[in-house]
């Protein structure tokens, strides 16, 4: 289917060792959110290659930071190789859970307290099976972290369906509003993640400058759709060599959308799959504003567009390292239920919706993690006319909200 209280005691007796300790925890503490954000972005660049492999011709769009929170909710009911398998594949390495526990709510925190001119939400819930015997601890350390919602005692039934899409749809603005077709008799558990964003551009485009003109799906088709235009000299811009990229920014600057746009004649899903994660972080460095003796003779074109997706992650995610977590046999849920219980992931599904105009862009995701237990089965003129990567970003610390590529239109 196509279609996110300091409290400071000034200890006089302790003097300068007192400050030195706090500068020394700061250090530790912004090392620590630096390394949640790597991980986050190095998973969204393995999804991102995974997902252009797949469907080198469609439309992407998808959000890494809300499949990375249902994961993380999740991972704190691992335990052994299920749990190490689940760290791998999210790039948290050696970090504790702890660690990445906390460092996630910092994280959503931290959007949730972006550009007052941004909306931003972000929410998480649990739907438990009434008389399933989830450990307190599991949902105790998903309410502190993650902020999120519990709703116990479910009949699993059509109507925790309708619930539980109208939860989904509360969260995501109205735009995803049947993430959960039905229930079997096998769900026992599910986790929800939702991310909404709704920003203007800090630099608005004039609807009076839009224009119909082409959009080359390959070298030789094109379809005609309407392209916002601009002078341009508000933007930034960077030469990748074989790609040009531009920094278009929403509400105070934090914001911002990245447009990635290959030379004529590079092809999109080749320029993805050579990247390295290193190549990949550079799209977001180097940007530089246009020579003011170019300004008269530059100009801006984008198309506006509209594009849903939707997928079931798991054999992307067994592919990338986590095959335990979907095995009756092997998973290790065990810090969610006590034996004789033995869960595993049924399904990860995620959908998520972009618009973009002259205004500026409204986006949204939700995952859904389906817990199972039951029986055995088997610089110049940049004009967006063709493929490209986009990515919008929170500048502040990082984290890479949403990504998509626009194949066709």
């Amino acid at each position: 289917m196509k279609k996110a209280t300091i409290l400071l005691a000034l200890v006089i007796l302790l003097g300068s060792c007192t400050v030195a300790s706090t500068d020394v925890e700061d250090d530790w503490q912004a090392s620590r959110a630096d390394e949640i954000v790597t991980a986050n972005s190095h998973f969204a660049y393995s999804i991102l290659q995974e997902l252009v492999a797949e469907e080198n011709t469609e439309n992407i769009f998808f959000s890494p930071l809300s499949l990375s929170m249902a994961l993380s909710m999740t991972m704190n009911g691992a335990a052994e190789t299920t749990l190490e398998q689940m760290k791998q594949t999210l790039h948290y390495g050696d970090l504790a859970l702890e660690e990445i526990n906390e460092q996630n709510l910092n994280l959503i925190s931290s959007l949730l307290d972006i550009d007052p001119s941004v909306v931003l939400g972000l929410a998480n819930s649990i739907w438990i099976l009434n008389g399933y015997p989830v450990k307190e601890h599991f949902i105790d350390l998903n309410e502190e972290y993650y902020l999120s919602e519990v709703f116990p005692d479910q009949p699993f039934d059509e109507q925790t369906v309708i619930d539980a899409n109208a939860w989904v749809s509360d969260h995501t603005g109205g735009r995803i509003t049947d993430i959960l077709q039905e229930l079997s008799e096998d769900d026992v558990l599910f986790l929800i993640n939702a991310i909404y964003m709704s920003a203007d551009w800090k630099y608005q485009f004039d609807p009076e400058e839009t224009t119909q003109d082409r959009f080359y799906t390959n070298s030789n088709e094109y379809v005609y759709v309407p392209f916002m235009n601009c002078r341009g000299i508000d933007f930034t811009y960077m030469n990748g060599g074989n790609f040009e990229a531009a920094r278009l920014p929403y509400g105070n600057g934090d914001l911002a959308m990245y447009v990635i746009l290959p030379d004529n004649g590079i092809d999109l899903q080749e320029l993805i799959l050579d990247q390295n994660f290193t190549s990949f972080s550079n799209l977001f460095s180097d940007y530089e504003t246009i020579p003011e003796e170019m300004q008269d003779n530059s100009s801006f074109s984008l198309p506006s567009f509209e594009v849903s997706y939707g997928k079931i992650f798991k054999e992307l995610l067994t592919n990338l390292g986590m095959p335990d977590a979907f095995s009756r046999s092997s998973a290790d849920f065990s810090q969610i239920v006590d034996e004789p219980h033995k869960p595993w992931i049924g399904y990860i599904k995620q959908e998520a919706w972009i618009r973009t105009n002259e205004q500026g862009t409204e986006a949204t995701a939700a995952t859904i993690v389906m817990m199972e237990e039951g029986m055995p089965f088997e610089f110049h003129i940049f004009n967006a006319n063709r493929p490209f990567l986009y990515i919008i970003r929170d500048d502040r610390n990082g984290s890479l909200l949403f990504i998509g590529i626009m194949n066709n239109h």
